[in-house]
């Protein structure tokens, strides 16, 4: 039998609330001209998961969601992991190897997903990714999105 996603079992429905479309260990929304995605990444090396934050060009070519083919996260022209869009970040709680007392985990890892979709609400358009990332062209890969964002 299939170990059900710690992670994903926290944060399911308030991710549907936001507006997100989930399939397998990702969740994806379109927003104005972007495709967003917030994906759920286990460790080969143990029970630590890391949560992955991306955005690709949405050029309206094709009906979200019944035409759209839910891409890897990897194939996301900007890439991010979620601590980059908090403050003072204890991924520990990613870690479910740590113990931690009943609740806390919980409380914080889905406080962290409220952040981490604020921080999606707040760049939900390429001229508001322009002005977050055009001068972190590391983060943006080949792409419709990199040539957008750093012209």
């Amino acid at each position: 039998m299939a170990q059900v996603n710690p992670i994903k079992a926290i944060v399911k429905d308030y991710m549907k609330t936001a507006g997100f479309r989930c399939k397998r260990n990702s969740w994806y929304r379109q927003c104005n001209d972007l495709i967003q995605i917030v994906n759920i990444q286990k460790s080969c090396w143990g029970n630590q998961y890391y949560v992955n934050i991306g955005f690709d060009y949405y050029d309206g070519s094709f009906k979200y969601p019944s035409e759209y083919k839910f891409p890897a996260e990897y194939m996301f022209d900007l890439r991010i992991r979620i601590e980059h869009a908090l403050e003072n970040a204890d991924l520990g709680v990613f870690d479910f190897d740590r113990q931690y007392e009943a609740g806390y985990r919980e409380s914080i890892i889905m406080d962290y997903f409220v952040k981490g979709v604020e921080y999606l609400n707040k760049n939900n358009t390429t001229t508001a990714l322009k002005e977050a990332f055009s001068n972190k062209p590391g983060y943006i890969h080949i792409g419709p999105l990199r040539d957008i964002i750093l012209g």
